[in-house]
């Protein structure tokens, strides 16, 4: 295996490459390098994604390198409309057996969730709109995913509710999870802590308090 220093040097080569070959760049659109980092930490071949709250698909999005690269996975989007993706759906992934849910919509892009933390972005709820319930098993075996690979769940404000929903989770090897106080990073950490192990920490500024965390299965 090669050591540490050249994994960085193989994805940007693999980026390179794969630009070439399909005449686009494929760019890390997350917003604090989540992808990248993922891809760092992760040193294997393409596998299966599904994100949670992917706004239009591109801006921000934690899959759209990773899509661009070749994987296979879905994004599912409650209010935003998601273009360039092979698989994007509209609605929310809810607890099983939920068929509908309401969703606060914003005035700013990425922000709309169940429970948003509007104040520190200067936002306002312009409206509540009800969508329709996705159930993670079914989205699996509709795309042909018994085992994914990478998932990332950015609902705005209740990530750990579904999560706990889901558990254990055995299916997914890396979990990408944005909590947007302290207080609900406590509360993801707590749901997941013995199935997943913290490998790293993405912060947000002062104001919001919380962060992107990305988790990886305990195998021991």
């Amino acid at each position: 295996m090669p050591p540490s220093w050249v994994w960085p040097r193989l994805v940007a080569a693999a980026l390179v490459n794969t630009a070439c070959a399909s005449r686009r760049p494929c760019r890390d659109t997350s917003q604090y390098g989540q992808t990248a980092k993922f891809l760092e930490m992760h040193r294997g071949l393409v596998g299966t994604f599904i994100e949670f709250g992917c706004a239009n698909g591109i801006k921000n999005s934690n899959t759209h390198m990773l899509e661009c690269l070749g994987w296979h996975g879905v994004c599912i989007e409650p209010v935003d409309t998601i273009t360039s993706r092979a698989h994007g759906l509209k609605g929310a992934v809810c607890e099983p057996g939920r068929e509908s849910v309401a969703i606060v919509v914003a005035n700013k892009d990425g922000l709309h969730g169940v429970r948003p933390n509007l104040n520190p972005f200067g936002a306002l709820a312009t409206n509540v709109k009800t969508v329709k319930c996705h159930d993670l098993g079914v989205i699996r075996e509709q795309h042909g995913m018994n085992n994914v690979t990478y998932m990332t769940v950015d609902t705005e404000g209740n990530e750990s509710d579904l999560l706990e929903a889901y558990m254990p989770l055995d299916w997914v090897t890396w979990l990408q999870v944005e909590c947007n106080t302290v207080r609900e990073c406590v509360r993801v950490r707590g749901v997941l802590m013995h199935s997943f192990k913290i490998v790293h920490f993405f912060p947000f500024d002062n104001r919001r308090g919380g962060g992107d965390i990305l988790f990886r299965r305990r195998f021991d």
